[in-house]
């Protein structure tokens, strides 16, 4: 082992899944997926509708603010930067709930995530194994 790697410069690393866990992640990152996607509700038409108004105008406020007017009050300016910023928090939460819409991505993040999962679990067991 050498002085870059995590265990250190002498041994390896019999805590690797508590400073996963005190990380805020969890050994399994399909869980930890699947888990943050549902604590984010799906929408209905109305919200939907609500978000995309809420993203236009904060686009528009942005595309006023980057045009540079000079001629904006700092009240104005205050505004604008105010509707820009739930524009972009209206776009996240647009996102995050529709991610739950589309099954088919979420079952190719699966494919993708789960070897992953599988390589960690066997790194952390041989991890465990190594006499110290």
């Amino acid at each position: 082992m050498g002085l870059n790697d995590p265990a250190g410069p002498g041994g390896h690393d019999e805590d690797l899944p508590g400073r996963v866990a005190a990380a805020g992640a969890s050994a399994d990152p399909v869980r930890d997926y699947l888990r943050q996607i549902g604590k984010v509700p799906l929408l209905n038409a109305g919200q939907e509708v609500e978000l995309a108004k809420r993203i236009e105008a904060g686009l528009f406020a942005g595309q006023k603010l980057a045009d540079g007017s000079q001629s904006l009050s700092a009240e104005a300016r205050t505004d604008l930067e105010q509707v820009a910023e739930d524009g972009r928090t209206a776009k996240d939460h647009l996102v995050q709930a529709n991610l739950r819409r589309e099954p088919e991505r979420i079952d190719a993040v699966i494919r993708i995530l789960t070897p992953l999962r599988d390589a960690w679990k066997q790194a952390v067991a041989a991890s465990s194994t190594i006499p110290a």
